[in-house]
């Protein structure tokens, strides 16, 4: 793509400025090219890796659930391909347990087991860059107190009363 530099400061032995990328340009890499005022040219390949804006994740509905529950994530620059991390669960675009890109701004996906607790969601494409929601997705989990009757039938056919937690 053509990038242009401006803002060219030179300080001794190093040079800083500004690398204006076009809307729309497809993240790649650039060459920089460098010419001396002596018409002497200088490439540095791939000097300047050009990547996609940061995805942002504004909301996960619901905020609390368990294993088998279907999630929605709603934010900005979703791209097919991105992965979705919760806790130790890893969700690819796609894939089989997956997670599905339905626009650029809503993903869903239903979670796996994970250990009880509040974690950040966090979406990321292929080229790295990501987009978070702090403790946005609580997994609760079941917590039996007590179980009744303590034992059952062989034949099978006894109703068990549970009681406990989420």
């Amino acid at each position: 793509p053509t990038v242009t530099i401006t803002g060219v400061n030179w300080f001794g032995t190093f040079v800083s400025f500004t690398v204006n990328v076009p809307d729309g340009t497809v993240p790649s890499h650039v060459d920089l090219t460098v010419t001396h005022v002596g018409g002497d040219l200088s490439v540095l390949p791939p000097a300047i890796e050009i990547v996609p804006a940061d995805p942002t994740v504004t909301g996960v509905l619901p905020s609390l659930g368990s294993a088998g529950v279907v999630l929605t994530i709603t934010g900005t620059g979703f791209r097919p391909g991105v992965r979705v991390v919760i806790g130790s669960g890893i969700y690819v675009d796609g894939q089989p347990n997956g997670c599905t890109v339905v626009n650029a701004t809503t993903i869903t996906l239903t979670a796996k087991p994970t250990a009880g607790g509040t974690y950040d969601v966090v979406v990321m494409d292929s080229t790295g860059v990501e987009g978070r929601a702090l403790g946005s997705f609580g997994f609760v989990v079941p917590v039996i107190a007590t179980a009744f009757p303590p034992a059952g039938s062989v034949g099978g056919g006894t109703e068990v009363v549970l009681t406990g937690e989420n």
